[in-house]
Formats: C-alpha cells, structure tokens, sequence
C-alpha cells in the first residue's frame, strides 16, 4: 500500500505537471491564436481598404473613359461640320476659278480676234500705202509737148 501510496502520489505529481504544462501549452496557443485573429483583422481591414480604393480606381477609369468618348465625339462633330464649311468653300472656288478660266478664254480668243482684224487692217493699209507710194513713184506722163 505503501508502494501504492507512492505510486499514487508519483501519479499525482506527474498529473500536475502534465496539468501544468497543459496549462502553459493551452497559454500558448491562447496567444497563437490571437496572434492569429489580429493578423486576420489587419488582413480583413487591409482587404477592404484595397476593395475600397480598387472602387475608387474603377469609378475614376469609368469616368475617365466616358470624358473620352465624349470628348472623341466633340472633336468627331467638331470635324465633320469643319469638313462640311470647307467642302463649301471649295466648291464656290472651284466654281470662281472655273468662271475666271471662262472668261480669260473668251478673252484670249477676242483678243486673237482682234488681232487678227488689226493684222488684215495693217496689210489692207499697207497694201494701200504701197500702192500710193507706187503711184507717186512713177513718173507722171508729160504732156507730148513736153516729151520733145
């Protein structure tokens, strides 16, 4: 009994110190766990401060896309009725340049015309000229009486 007794107390003693170091293990990973959980709150806050600026980046790129598009078809209007007045212009100058080469054929050709006319009146006027320088050229006939 005695050796039971001791036994039995060597029981108790190691008992208590497995309590002991139970205590101690479950200290431990009373720590380790809320290492654990402070860990996932930094984690979980750290998520949702990123969800939350991620919004904000996605909001601001929607924005931004749509302030292109909208500028795109400004400078797309802006374009074509830019395009539309020069097409105007064009054709009225195209227009003004075809009657000047109209009118300066018309008078190129009055003017050939003209030439020409002043060209047959110069010839009809020399010929007349010749013809009287010819006629005071000659000699006028003397009278018979003279020609003795």
């Amino acid at each position: 009994m005695v050796r039971s007794a001791r036994t039995l107390s060597s029981l108790d003693t190691k008992v208590d110190e497995v309590v002991e170091i139970a205590r101690e293990v479950a200290a431990l990973h009373g720590k380790t766990n809320d290492a654990v959980f402070s860990g996932l709150r930094n984690l979980s806050d750290k998520w949702q401060q990123d969800e939350a600026s991620a919004t904000n980046s996605l909001k601001w790129a929607v924005r931004g896309i749509f302030a292109s598009v909208f500028f795109s078809l400004m400078a797309i209007g802006q374009d074509y009725f830019t395009n539309q007045s020069n097409d105007r212009v064009q054709q009225a100058t195209k227009a003004l340049l075809v009657e000047q080469v109209r009118l300066a054929t018309e008078a190129a050709t009055n003017q050939d015309k003209t030439t020409q006319a002043l060209e047959g009146r110069v010839k009809e006027l020399e010929g007349k000229l010749s013809a009287q320088a010819l006629r005071e050229a000659r000699p006028m006939k003397k009278p018979s009486s003279e020609q003795k």
